[in-house]
């Protein structure tokens, strides 16, 4: 049986990938996400969340950036940690990194129309709050209804 590499070795070469790119600046931390863009326009845009059990893990370890090479377009998204913030500003934080690409498709060149999002354990659960928390106040953060 073969496997595909590119599963493990991250996008092919020639894949616009633009680092460390502020989406917000909360209590004095600055917040930042990567963004992977394939050569077609107007992709769909993957948002992914880091694991790391709230207490560490990064948005340089993106397991999905390989979707470009498919015409997805991808952000893996940084949070505060639990050393620098409490629940639920985590949670706050994807929530504003959302807002932000929505509001900066139309620089970037994809769409919003759909965002699929998706992480691995700590990034899991924060995707599922996500996609089941709309309009829950509590869970909002600032720069609600952007």
């Amino acid at each position: 049986m073969a496997i595909d590499c590119r599963f493990f070795s991250g996008p092919a070469l020639g894949v616009e990938r633009l680092d460390k790119v502020r989406f917000a600046e909360v209590d004095g931390q600055e917040l930042f996400l990567d963004l992977y863009l394939p050569e077609s326009s107007g992709p769909e845009l993957v948002v992914f969340i880091h694991g790391g059990g709230w207490k560490g893990g990064s948005k340089a370890a993106c397991l999905v950036d390989w979707l470009v090479d498919y015409g997805y377009a991808v952000a893996s998204i940084d949070y505060r940690l639990t050393d620098q913030a409490i629940f639920p500003a985590q949670i706050h934080d994807c929530k504003g990194a959302i807002r932000w690409l929505r509001a900066n498709a139309e620089q970037y060149g994809y769409s919003v129309d759909r965002i699929a999002v998706t992480g691995t354990s700590a990034g899991g659960h924060l995707s599922a709050l996500l996609g089941t928390s709309a309009d829950v106040k509590e869970l909002e953060g600032a720069g609600r209804g952007k």
